[in-house]
């Protein structure tokens, strides 16, 4: 049996995106952060990861277990993490005390511990977001991430 000519399920295709974030390299912990992000998809909402490395020097030094990625918010007064119409966004956060920590003892109390940063520790920042487009009859799922490192500093009495 044939469709009618209008409902036919519309095709849906995943376009990749990779940006370039850029940052001055140092964060400091219960401070301000600025990022800058270019090479994105046009005007669309951003979410921000921040994590230590899966190494072992950075996520597993005393039990074994997954680092999980802490998400950044707007700092207080700054716009909502999104981009311009030309695929670029300059984002403010503070930079959380801690990620969290999965390790196997944690897992049936379904509680994820803190674990503060550790001055000149490395870290990923993840900037990453999706936007749907409907065009001609077909969907267009457009994904874009962007990846840059960081070393947090640590202020004494932090």
């Amino acid at each position: 049996m044939a469709l009618p000519a209008g409902s036919a399920a519309a095709k849906t295709t995943t376009v990749k995106v990779k940006g370039k974030l850029r940052t001055d390299g140092a964060l400091t912990v219960n401070q301000p952060e600025t990022l800058r992000l270019k090479g994105m998809p046009p005007s669309m909402n951003l979410d921000l990861l921040i994590e230590p490395p899966d190494d072992l020097n950075s996520c597993f030094d005393i039990l074994p277990g997954t680092c999980l990625p802490t998400p950044l918010y707007p700092a207080p007064g700054s716009p909502a993490f999104r981009t311009s119409g030309r695929g670029r966004a300059t984002l403010t956060f503070v930079m959380p005390r801690s990620y969290r920590f999965m390790s196997s003892s944690s897992l049936p109390e379904f509680q994820v511990p803190a674990r503060p940063f550790r001055d000149g520790q490395i870290v990923w920042i993840r900037a990453k977001g999706s936007k749907r487009i409907a065009r001609d009859g077909s969907k267009i799922v457009v994904r874009g991430t962007a990846v840059g490192r960081g070393v947090v500093w640590v202020p004494p009495g932090a």
